[in-house]
């Protein structure tokens, strides 16, 4: 055929899969991330949804349906992964009958080292009461410790600060000049 290479014409070339218990949300970051975009308005055109942050992406969300049949063109899953990858997403974490009622933290809340090595945004870390990462032993994150500003749901994350842009390896390295306490075992 003369040697001739087909165009890419797909707004998300690079389509990781989801890796084991990350997140619906985490994952869709990823992707966007990977892909270079960073707004919910360019989610919301790839993905057909109409939310306002990303924050609100979740197995419970009224527009799943939709969004699972734009996961499935776009990022070529079928409706068994999504189910398989995010069955457990957030389960349990609301109930009327609680006296609180949703126990999620609605707030980024992250593993700075975690992320630094490129690995997912784990689904429990947005329970309330999850409050270190099981891997490295560190609490978890919930703002810059460079700029001290709050994260944001964004697809930065996966990388950076959502405010003033540091890695999160730079921020490590800065952290680490101020404490590197070990939690207990029981926190």
């Amino acid at each position: 055929t003369g040697g001739y290479m087909t165009a890419i014409t797909s707004e998300l070339p690079i389509r990781p899969r989801p890796l084991y218990d990350e997140s619906l949300m985490g994952y869709i970051l990823r992707v966007l991330n990977t892909n270079g975009y960073n707004g919910v308005t360019v989610f919301n055109v790839l993905f057909g949804t109409r939310i306002k942050s990303f924050q609100s992406i979740t197995t419970n969300s009224r527009s799943l349906s939709k969004l699972k049949a734009a996961m499935q063109v776009r990022l070529r899953l079928t409706s068994e992964q999504i189910d398989q990858y995010f069955e457990n997403d957030l389960l349990h974490t609301y109930d009327d009958y609680r006296a609180v009622h949703d126990i999620r933290f609605a707030e980024p809340k992250v593993c700075l080292h975690c992320l630094e090595e490129g690995k997912a945004i784990h689904r429990r870390w947005r329970l309330a009461h999850v409050t270190h990462c099981e891997i490295h032993k560190t609490s978890l994150t919930t703002s810059c410790p460079r700029c001290g500003e709050p994260l944001r749901w964004l697809p930065s994350i996966m990388k950076s600060c959502t405010q003033c842009g540091v890695s999160w390896s730079a921020a490590l390295k800065h952290e680490d000049g101020l404490s590197n306490e070990s939690l207990p075992i029981w926190q």
